[in-house]
């Protein structure tokens, strides 16, 4: 494994009587790296410790780039970002070129691979809330950094556009070399793209699931016995609930491969199975 682009070191945080974060230690490798867990579990104080908006009370924050200023090579996406509504998507993404020494040639390449090009005449208060996430990732990638912290970039999105937003990001990490970190509540999202995936609750890190380890994803069928033998003979482990199957999975993408195959009716796929970590890991 590469060296770390960040290392956490017992990272504490108080807000009075609250601990925010209990002594939290991890690593953030090349690649794409999650963040989850429930509401109040430390993850945006996390965040903004590490891109400088908060202070911490002990610990370290070792951030490993090729710049004196991390800055220069850390972009970052909120959940919410305020852009002048009344500037027009080309112009603004013009201006903060210029503020990042990109080129004119950069401000294209990003309209083209984050879908801005259609709508680079629309004022930015006028974006449906998709572009308004394109072009906060727009605005984080223009300066080709290292890494990448996104908050909660798919909350608020419908399926469909949520769905490209999650590949748009994992295709710049494999065309592009850009890393990222990622909070998210949309577990199956980051199943989906994410290396590892860090499991934070109550302030401390439960768990750090890596790419290939066995989770499992719970699958609503008409005929749980015939499901079980086909996946079966695919060589899945398996697992009879009721009118559920429980099936372990290493490779979600090859997954759906296997049940786009099936030649039987699907209900429904639950695809929480890191919030089923969280749950069996915290109680």
């Amino acid at each position: 494994m590469s060296k770390p682009l960040i290392k956490v070191k017992h990272l504490t945080k108080r807000y009075g009587k609250t601990v925010a974060l209990r002594g939290v230690s991890f690593e953030i490798h090349e690649g794409i790296t999650g963040l989850v867990g429930p509401n109040g579990a430390g993850k945006t104080t996390l965040i903004n410790i590490i891109i400088g908006l908060i202070e911490k009370d002990s610990g370290k924050v070792i951030i490993r780039t090729g710049s004196k200023d991390f800055r220069e090579d850390i972009g970052v996406i909120r959940d919410i970002m305020a852009f002048p509504p009344e500037l027009e998507v080309e112009y603004l993404l013009e201006k903060i070129a210029e503020l990042y020494g990109a080129t004119r040639k950069d401000v294209k390449w990003v309209m083209d691979i984050t879908g801005l090009k259609e709508v680079r005449h629309k004022r930015i208060g006028a974006l449906s809330m998709g572009y308004k996430k394109r072009f906060g990732i727009a605005h984080a990638v223009i300066q080709k950094p290292i890494l990448i912290i996104a908050d909660e970039p798919f909350a608020g999105l419908d399926p469909v556009i949520k769905v490209d937003i999650r590949d748009t990001l994992a295709r710049l990490n494999k065309d592009e070399g850009i890393n990222f970190f990622i909070s998210s509540h949309d577990i199956g999202d980051l199943e989906m793209i994410a290396d590892r995936v860090i499991l934070i609750n109550n302030g401390k890190i439960v768990r750090i699931i890596g790419k290939g380890e066995h989770l499992s994803v719970v699958i609503n069928v008409a005929s749980p016995e015939k499901f079980v033998d086909y996946m079966t003979k695919l060589g899945y482990k398996t697992h009879i609930e009721g009118s559920q199957v429980r099936v372990e999975v290493t490779d979600i993408k090859e997954l759906f491969k296997v049940l786009y195959e099936y030649e039987g009716t699907i209900f429904g796929i639950n695809m929480s199975s890191i919030e089923g970590v969280i749950r069996d890991e915290v109680g």
